[in-house]
């Protein structure tokens, strides 16, 4: 993993406190570039996002399930996914040409900052291409 991009991801979200676990996996290989500090993406999360960006119409339809949890979809569209579960906790995901950025969210917390703080990110790794790697 990128020791840059594990900074970048403590530094922009889960030092702020609006995101509670996150991470950059790369679409191409479905492969973890950078997680959060003591965060361990499965498999399985890996890979329900990058088939939930390419199944978005499922996604909507039947929520999206992972590491044993099901999440409701709140919002799909070609740029995000949006789940929620039971209790109020849930995960926000955006995706650009490269990457996708997951975050979590605990109940504790506001999904709207939350994502803000997922999208700014995105907007940052679309126009900084040389971090793109």
């Amino acid at each position: 993993m990128s020791s840059t991009h594990q900074q970048l991801l403590q530094e922009v979200l889960t030092a702020t406190g609006n995101v509670e676990t996150c991470c950059l996996i790369r679409k191409a290989s479905g492969s973890v570039k950078a997680a959060s500090i003591g965060f361990e993406p499965s498999k399985d999360l890996v890979q329900s996002l990058v088939d939930g960006f390419n199944e978005l119409k499922k996604v909507r339809e039947e929520g999206i399930d992972f590491n044993g949890a099901s999440y409701q979809c709140v919002r799909a569209d070609n740029t995000s996914i949006y789940g929620k579960k039971g209790g109020g906790s849930g995960f926000i995901a955006v995706q650009t040409k490269q990457y996708i950025i997951y975050g979590s969210f605990s109940t504790s917390m506001y999904p709207s900052i939350t994502a803000e703080a997922i999208h700014s990110l995105g907007k940052h790794i679309i126009i900084r291409p040389q971090d793109n790697n």
